[in-house]
């Protein structure tokens, strides 16, 4: 159901003729990607230390704090830079957790 809603609103963005919306939006959400992945590595990294590691973070910690220094630096200046774009996909954010709060509220967790 996400891969055909965004689908369609990827579909509804060209069609429309806002491409450079679509690759804004699209380029806000990977940088937060990187941040929060890098962010998950460094809590899980603390929390179960003892954990068995299934592939190496090369340069662990820097280069994690490297990429997440890096991608807020993008994510602060796409908000100065293009404020429309930028706040249209922290809206776009918020819409997904609320209607994912929405949609599992109650259900079992995994």
């Amino acid at each position: 159901a996400a891969t055909l809603l965004t689908t369609a609103t990827a579909v509804g963005l060209i069609v429309s003729g806002t491409f450079q919306r679509l690759a804004a939006m699209t380029s806000f959400f990977l940088a937060a990607n990187y941040c929060f992945s890098c962010l998950a590595l460094i809590v899980l990294r603390r929390r179960e230390p003892e954990l068995r590691r299934p592939y190496r973070a090369w340069g662990y910690p820097w280069s994690v704090w490297v990429v997440i220094v890096g991608g807020v630096i993008f994510l602060v200046a796409m908000l100065v830079g293009d404020p429309f774009n930028g706040l249209a996909a922290l809206g776009l954010l918020a819409v997904g957790l609320i209607a994912r709060s929405a949609l599992t509220r109650g259900a079992i967790p995994p």
